[in-house]
């Protein structure tokens, strides 16, 4: 195998991981207080997320227009990292910190062409499967447990994640892929419009006291739609493949359970293996059906009266068919890969914030017992199914020839 493209995966793999668990288990490693319409939707994880990726989307536009080398990548990574573990200031200061930090470590992660459809899978592990590795999950046993605890120093992923990336980054300075990146205006633009443009429908909703969940879904549709519409084939069948996987998160009826360790490493497996199939097999439209086909899964318990079928889906079918859809979408230009880690990102939020405790709230409303992986109401099963339907649609239509012969751009 190509020495360079094995580094370039390792750089897009563990960079997307590094990433992705700096923002979500830095803020999650904390109960959430339930409230009588469900999970209070966490704003800033969607903040650092959203900082993170102008920050990616602000590099990658320099390096590539003025200094596209590997060791110019290379140090812009390294520097993300200084920063990551940096931990210091107020909560306030770290985050922000954080968010320029994981900017830099995504944008060296996603200049290399062959590291782009890593770090989309790397992201995606690290805000499933990140917070069971990288953070003590267990039940709290007192009431400050449930509080969030004061902001400490150190990193949110291991130092040997860490130590792997460095290496990697190393190597790829001297010995990798040349940097394949150059933005176009038209990426710049939508690569920062869309996170801003979920950030600020978290900030609105949350100030008029609505469901964010529904605000965020509502504004993810229409923008992501309508921006497949103006990019290239490969980058707009991206970005609604994005679209797919992300509702399928959204519903995730196992978001916020799982299985231990071992569970969970099984489950990255999967989606290891549904990448490395779909990169082999290049059938986005394969990938989106069957995002289609586990979320529908999540109408089961109303058929056979019982959610085993739809447990097992959700955690062992979803992992391998994320990976396939993400493998069969990529290669796409780097502001395009920026955006998948903000959707997909906001979209595993979304799938927390389900809950059918009671209707009290703050530590007294805490009800573990009450908890079941069946949904409450169809509807989001529904709607979710509908948006990728309307994906795959999309997608043939794009993909299908004209009376010329030629594909729909």
């Amino acid at each position: 195998m190509n020495m360079r493209v094995v580094v370039a995966a390792a750089v897009g793999l563990i960079g997307g991981y590094v990433s992705g668990c700096a923002i979500a288990c830095a803020d999650r490693a904390f109960a959430v207080v339930a409230s009588g319409s469900g999970w209070l939707f966490p704003p800033e994880p969607v903040y650092e997320a959203t900082g993170a990726a102008v920050v990616a989307v602000l590099t990658i536009a320099l390096i590539s227009r003025f200094a596209p080398r590997r060791i110019v990548v290379a140090v812009a990574g390294a520097v993300g990292i200084v920063l990551l573990v940096a931990g210091a200031g107020t909560a306030v200061e770290q985050r922000v910190v954080v968010a320029v930090g994981a900017g830099l470590v995504i944008g060296a992660a996603v200049l290399p062409v062959g590291a782009r459809v890593w770090f989309v899978a790397g992201s995606l592990i690290a805000v499933l499967y990140g917070e069971r590795l990288e953070v003590d999950t267990g039940m709290p046993e007192r009431y400050a447990d449930y509080l969030e605890a004061p902001s400490t120093s150190g990193p949110a992923v291991s130092w040997a994640v860490l130590v792997a990336l460095v290496a990697a980054l190393v190597v790829y300075g001297f010995r990798g892929q040349a940097v394949d990146g150059e933005a176009t205006g038209r990426g710049v633009l939508t690569g920062i419009a869309v996170p801003l443009s979920l950030a600020v429908s978290v900030a609105v909703t949350a100030q008029a006291g609505g469901d964010p969940a529904v605000a965020v879904a509502t504004v993810a549709v229409i923008a992501l739609v309508a921006l497949s519409f103006r990019l290239p084939r490969q980058d707009g069948t991206a970005v609604l493949t994005v679209l797919a996987v992300a509702a399928m998160l959204a519903v995730d009826s196992s978001a916020v359970s799982g299985p231990d360790r071992l569970g969970a490493s099984a489950q990255i497996g999967l989606v290891v293996v549904g990448v490395l199939i779909g990169i082999a097999r290049r059938r986005p439209l394969i990938g989106i059906l069957g995002c289609g086909v586990v979320t529908a899964s999540g109408l089961l318990p109303a058929v056979v009266d019982s959610t085993t079928l739809t447990d097992l889906t959700f955690r062992f079918v979803l992992p391998a068919v994320a990976g396939f859809a993400i493998g069969t979408c990529f290669p796409a230009a780097p502001t395009t890969a920026v955006t998948a880690f903000a959707v997909l990102f906001v979209a595993t939020l979304l799938g927390d914030t389900r809950f059918t405790g009671g209707s009290e709230s703050g530590w007294t409303a805490y009800v573990p017992d009450t908890y079941s992986p069946a949904l409450d109401s169809k509807t989001p099963v529904l709607i979710a199914t509908a948006v990728i339907v309307g994906c795959a649609l999309l997608v043939w239509r794009r993909h299908a020839p004209d009376e010329q012969g030629t594909p729909h751009r």
